[in-house]
């Protein structure tokens, strides 16, 4: 049986040649498990994407690789355990797009979010999609930029939490087509 080359398995695999190389070059590592941590609810992108990588480099440097997630505050809980992590190699992170603008959003962070991670590779894009019940009456981007206008803050639009890079994209398509929609963020499951 032949497996399907998808571009993420050529990133992950990739991505994890290059941290297997640059590893060996340094010594003896990896000697025991590497824990890759994301900041997002199982099952999602984030945690998707975490587990292909992991699963490259478990093949590739034949060590155990486990993820954890830890969501909260749009990853910044995740993130501010990868910076507080020994910087043995042994902590790795699947960081968002929304990292980027954590420190413009929230008041106060664990960690600086430039100065405190060393970026290892690119591991994947994706494009964001609007999508909405299909009982919901909207037919088009038109149709719903028209309801917005007729209801301000009626429509509720959902993210994966507040400073969010689809968060983020929402915000500038209401700025650009002049809507007020209300931003419900996800909750951290119990």
């Amino acid at each position: 049986m032949t497996k399907k080359l998808t571009r993420r398995a050529v990133v992950g695999s990739l991505a994890a040649g290059l941290v297997a190389r640059r590893a060996r070059a340094e010594g003896d590592w990896p000697t025991r498990t590497i824990t890759v941590i994301h900041g997002f609810p199982a099952g999602g992108p984030s945690d998707v994407i975490a587990r292909l990588l992991a699963d490259g480099l478990g093949r590739a440097l034949g060590q155990a690789v486990i993820v954890e997630s830890r969501p909260g505050a749009s990853g910044t809980v995740a993130a501010g355990l990868v910076a507080r992590a020994v910087p043995d190699g042994y902590t790795l992170s699947v960081i968002p797009s929304g990292h980027a603008s954590a420190a413009a959003t929230f008041a106060s962070l664990p960690y600086r979010s430039v100065d405190d991670f060393t970026t290892i590779s690119l591991a994947s894009e994706y494009p964001y999609v609007m999508a909405t019940h299909i009982d919901s009456g909207f037919k088009s981007v038109a149709g719903l930029v028209a309801a917005a206008k007729k209801r301000p803050g009626a429509l509720l639009y959902g993210t994966p939490g507040v400073g969010s890079g689809p968060q983020l994209a929402i915000e500038l398509f209401a700025l650009q087509t002049k809507i007020k929609v209300t931003h419900v963020p996800s909750r951290r499951p119990r």
